[in-house]
């Protein structure tokens, strides 16, 4: 993905699913903080970065729920 998409105002859903993997890891592996990782993808809010933070620990959270279940189940 074109980094200049990443930090653009895309909102396609693989634009902006790579947009939070990078939150995540610019959060997990750095010390910026809300703000300052904001302003790297594109000047986005504390709250937007807050948010996004949410939504990929949403999706892997049920992403391992799932696997647990499938490994288990079948």
């Amino acid at each position: 993905i074109d980094p200049l998409l990443i930090v653009s105002k895309n909102r396609t859903e693989k634009i902006s699913n790579a947009r939070h993997v990078l939150i995540a890891l610019l959060r997990t592996h750095t010390d910026l903080s809300l703000n300052q990782i904001g302003l790297f993808v594109g000047n986005r809010s504390h709250s937007t970065i807050l948010s996004s933070l949410n939504k990929i620990e949403k999706k892997w959270n049920d992403f391992v729920l799932n696997k647990f279940f499938i490994n288990n189940i079948i």
